[in-house]
């Protein structure tokens, strides 16, 4: 998604798209005439990317590892009973590791003296009125108490309290022990990339890489002879994005965070957790799309079907950003089924057809969820937030190339500018700056 670095979003009630119907029933929206039209299916989910990986991290080696089964053999007794081997480590020796969320020696802001429990609190709350509906990744009823946020992942609560404590206040916007928070927030990323162990390898671990991406931390010259005058640097940039969105689906990969595609979300009484991942999920892939609209980059993610995106976001147990994740992995996949048109991932080979294509499938769209927001009570701004933002955002990204051929940047041979795609583009950069 669009990164989003200013503005507040208040949380709206969560709409339902349910109107008494069983929860045996599959047809959750219960809206017949807006069913999505044949060439908005999204692709199937990719299941040769879903398999678990079995095994562990030991000494920064992977278990299940092909080459393990000859690894093993070093550490083996040789046949003829002698007390030597070939390894100088006994084989039931466990090598220790560091681990980023080792519960002995807790990173964590409270640990160090940075911050006390009720200083995290109130930068909680700020994250989550402030910020989190404009990426709902978040888990409101299960990570908002930073207690327990900590208890599970002192990374994921340093990432919380290092975004809450950049926008604590108009006036005062930094909180003044924010360079400690973000040394301490370095300090995991150090141990993540340097001395992972399997313990690490969690959904909110990949949380909290999508957070960094979307909400990147600022960097204070300390040097200045007046570090409260001096202006703060943000580290986003398109390279800080693009690796770390590669670290995300890494540890995204390893978790096989993906089988969530697979979970019947028509089941009422389906755990919260699974819940949660899907919105992590779905985050994972939006990022990773609005690089190749911002950078020109390859996604290598694909989005879930539009049947079970919906079931999603309609499940009763459903957060108010959870449709709004829905609506913008459908994007996600008018993006992805443009790229696949014109033979590009990257879309720098934007034919005029496929454009042509992807502004009728993002005009349907706009039909689809406004009519689907509006029909169930959503807030009456609901088209300035999210995915309406991320929309126009689109529109104009898709839209710019023929722009950019009108005015000499982009060769000729590329693409040629029809009035049409010139008007769209225009008429996006209109709206997402004064609507």
């Amino acid at each position: 998604m669009p990164v989003q670095r200013t503005g507040v979003v208040g949380a709206d009630k969560r709409p339902s798209l349910i109107n008494n119907a069983p929860s045996n029933d599959t047809s959750i929206l219960n809206l017949p005439d807006l069913q999505p039209t044949t060439f908005q299916q999204s692709f199937p989910p990719q299941k040769a990317h879903a398999s678990t990986i079995a095994g562990t991290i030991q000494n920064g080696t992977f278990s299940s590892a092909p080459i393990q089964t000859l690894r093993g053999l070093i550490a083996r007794p040789l046949t003829d009973n002698s007390d030597t081997t070939l390894s100088c480590t006994p084989r039931n020796r466990e090598v220790p590791s560091t681990s980023a969320h080792d519960d002995s020696q807790r990173n964590d802001p409270i640990s160090r003296g940075i911050l006390t429990t009720d200083e995290a609190q109130r930068l909680f709350d700020i994250f989550f009125e402030a910020c989190h509906e404009l990426a709902p990744c978040s888990w409101i009823t299960g990570q908002r108490d930073a207690e327990k946020t900590r208890e599970k992942s002192s990374f994921l609560f340093t990432s919380i309290c290092l975004i809450g404590a950049r926008i604590r206040s108009t006036h005062n916007w930094l909180h003044p022990r924010y360079p400690s928070l973000v040394s301490l927030f370095d300090e995991h990323i150090q141990l993540l990339l340097l001395h992972p162990s399997s313990r690490d390898f969690t959904c909110e671990v990949v949380q909290s890489l999508l957070l960094s991406i979307q909400w990147p931390a600022v960097d204070i010259d300390l040097s200045s002879t007046s570090s409260s005058t001096s202006t703060p640097k943000s580290r986003f940039t398109d390279s800080y994005a693009w690796l770390m969105i590669g670290l995300a689906t890494r540890f995204a990969k390893y978790i096989a965070l993906e089988e969530v595609t697979h979970v019947d979300f028509g089941n009422s009484r389906l755990d919260e957790e699974k819940l949660q991942k899907m919105r992590v999920w779905l985050n994972l892939i939006s990022v990773d799309r609005h690089l190749t609209l911002t950078a020109g980059l390859p996604a290598t993610l694909v989005a879930p079907p539009t049947s079970l995106l919906r079931a999603f976001g309609s499940h009763p147990k459903a957060q108010s950003g959870d449709l709004k994740l829905a609506g913008l992995a459908e994007l996600v996949a008018i993006v992805h089924r443009a790229s696949i048109s014109c033979g590009d991932v990257s879309l720098k080979k934007l034919d005029s057809i496929t454009l042509s294509v992807a502004n009728a499938e993002l005009d349907s769209w706009e039909r689809e969820w406004n009519a689907i927001f509006s029909g169930n009570r959503a807030d009456p701004t609901f088209k300035q937030q999210m995915p309406f933002t991320a929309l126009r955002w689109y529109r104009l990204a898709l839209n710019a190339l023929p722009i950019g051929v009108e005015l000499g940047d982009i060769e000729k041979g590329t693409m040629s500018p029809t009035p049409a795609a010139l008007k769209t583009g225009v008429d996006a950069a209109f709206r997402l700056l004064w609507q």
